[in-house]
């Protein structure tokens, strides 16, 4: 591990720092997927060589170019790990949406 000289504070800060940006960078691309409604923990543990090499891609570029980059490849791991609502969730759209009553308009006779 490399510890820049020139930061001011102990190594123990610098190491502090560190983890809390690995920490972003993780929960960035983790972030990036559940908004792709792609299951992360399914997706890691049953393709780890391509989560890994994605996550190292997704670190470099924008995510609005890792996006046009791998679209079709989205859609497939989309696919193959969908994101299930959780209950909060269910909940929150049957309350945004609720049923509503039908009027039955009686129609004129003439």
């Amino acid at each position: 591990m490399i510890i820049n000289p020139c930061c001011k504070g102990s190594t123990k800060n610098q190491l502090k720092r560190l983890k809390y940006y690995i920490f972003v960078l993780m929960d960035a691309f983790d972030e990036y997927l559940n908004s792709k409604i792609i299951d992360v923990l399914a997706f890691r543990n049953e393709l780890p060589e391509l989560h890994a090499s994605w996550h190292q891609l997704f670190d470099q570029m924008h995510p609005a170019s890792f996006t046009s980059q791998k679209l079709y490849l989205i859609n497939g791991i989309r696919r193959q790990f969908p994101l299930r609502p959780t209950e909060k969730e269910q909940v929150a759209e049957v309350a945004k949406n609720p049923m509503k009553p039908r009027v039955k308009i009686p129609v004129k006779k003439n």
